[in-house]
């Protein structure tokens, strides 16, 4: 797994930082340079990372909850923290893939051809 923000894979041009940040709610993106169309898809890592970043929030609670009695609001900053870097390197962990060609649809059987179903009476 590479941390790099997404390449259109039909042109190879880069997104860049913000745009990547935005694809992460898209499903499909739209190549400004070439007009191909590319699925957007997370990373594997992006659930290890998002873990990461709460159990690494609910240890500084714990330890600032058992050293000091109280959590103070330099404690809820510094909860914080885990989050702002995974909200940092969301966008690294965009992948852009081409759509798979769809199966063409069989054609609906001709009318004669029905065969009876099991709930008619």
């Amino acid at each position: 797994m590479r941390l790099h923000l997404p390449n259109c894979p039909h042109c190879g041009e880069k997104v860049g930082f913000a745009k990547a940040w935005f694809l992460k709610q898209e499903g499909e993106y739209r190549c400004p340079y070439c007009g191909g169309s590319s699925n957007v898809f997370l990373d594997a890592g992006a659930p290890l990372f998002g873990s990461v970043a709460v159990i690494a929030s609910v240890i500084i609670f714990l330890i600032f909850r058992i050293f000091t009695g109280s959590i103070s609001l330099l404690g809820v900053a510094i909860m914080a923290v885990p989050y702002l870097l995974f909200f940092l390197i969301a966008p690294f962990l965009i992948r852009l893939r081409k759509p798979t060609p769809r199966k063409r649809p069989q054609p609906p059987p001709q009318r004669g051809n029905i065969p009876p179903s099991r709930f008619t009476n």
